[in-house]
């Protein structure tokens, strides 16, 4: 404190009249000082600098989310969940960091193998066996993917974590390879796997995408009842997340549902329901035109053959 005291007596000669702009000056200079004097601040909690780094990859300030992983895994006597938790954010870090060219895949690999290698039971080893099979599918801009590599990827965290949500995506990011094909044989075979997971785990937070998938794949084997039964149970069992307004808009839905019934299954009564539904819940969409105009041709088509059987 004498230092403090010492270094303020120093500010003002005590000879020199002090004008009233110095004298606030001085008050300022006074108070820094006696701040800086003070107790250091207490280091931020682990958990609490974890989320603060995770702000920061979100915001895409790499650096710091970097820098803040690293601190909390290097705090003294930190909780073994928490250090897992920091080792992964400076393994997804270096993984998906923009641009790409800043990205170090081989060490965020070898980041994502320590936790599965010491933590091999832990929900983030799952997570880390899928984020290495995604390394393996999303490959630069202008090459393709090693498909058989890719599946089999997908395969291993299949295997290991099948009860786990990361063993049920990799099966979902599996099973897309194959219906994008187009081939009919693998598209079956990829129904069948995804008709499966809905099935056994009918509360899954993946069933909404899984029966877009399964609609994707009745469409290139030309079944469109089966297509339009896929549609409304995606939308059925689709799950809105009220922290992003995306999920909650259904438009997009009802308008694929309605053309779906409307021009590949025939089935007017399902489509003029969620056209109205569109129409309704979503009065400002720039489909509702197209949506009452729809009405108005199936009404207009059902008359025609009304009168045609009256013939």
């Amino acid at each position: 404190m004498a230092m403090c005291t010492g270094g303020m007596n120093q500010v003002r000669p005590p000879h020199r009249k002090t004008n009233p702009v110095f004298g606030v000056l001085l008050v300022i200079l006074a108070v820094g000082w006696l701040a800086g004097c003070g107790p250091d601040t207490a280091p931020t909690p682990p958990k609490q600098a974890l989320q603060h780094a995770w702000d920061a990859f979100r915001l895409g300030d790499y650096k710091l989310a970097l820098k803040g992983f690293t601190s909390v895994m290097e705090t003294p006597g930190i909780d073994q969940d928490l250090r897992l938790q920091a080792l992964h954010g400076l393994a997804t870090t270096w993984d998906l960091r923009r641009p790409v060219a800043t990205q170090d895949d081989e060490l965020a690999s070898t980041l994502y193998r320590q936790i599965m290698d010491e933590a091999p039971d832990h929900d983030l080893a799952a997570w880390s066996s899928l984020a290495l099979a995604r390394m393996t599918h999303l490959v630069p801009v202008g090459e393709e993917p090693d498909y058989d590599k890719v599946r089999a990827a997908y395969q291993t965290v299949i295997d290991a974590y099948p009860n786990r949500i990361a063993g049920q995506e990799a099966l979902l990011y599996q099973q897309a390879t194959l219906i994008q094909t187009l081939d009919p044989e693998r598209t079956r075979q990829a129904i069948e796997r995804l008709q499966t997971l809905v099935d056994r785990k009918p509360a899954s937070v993946f069933s909404s995408a899984a029966y877009d998938l399964i609609a994707q794949g009745y469409e290139t084997l030309n079944q469109p009842d089966r297509q339009l039964e896929a549609r409304i149970r995606s939308l059925e069992t689709a799950e809105v997340d009220p922290m992003n307004p995306s999920s909650s808009d259904l438009s997009w839905r009802y308008w694929q549902i309605a053309t779906t019934a409307e021009f590949l299954a025939g089935r007017f009564d399902v489509a003029r329901t969620y056209y109205r539904k569109l129409i309704e819940e979503y009065p400002l969409d720039y489909r509702k035109f197209g949506a009452k105009q729809a009405l108005i041709r199936m009404d207009r088509m059902e008359r025609e053959l009304r009168e045609q059987v009256a013939r």
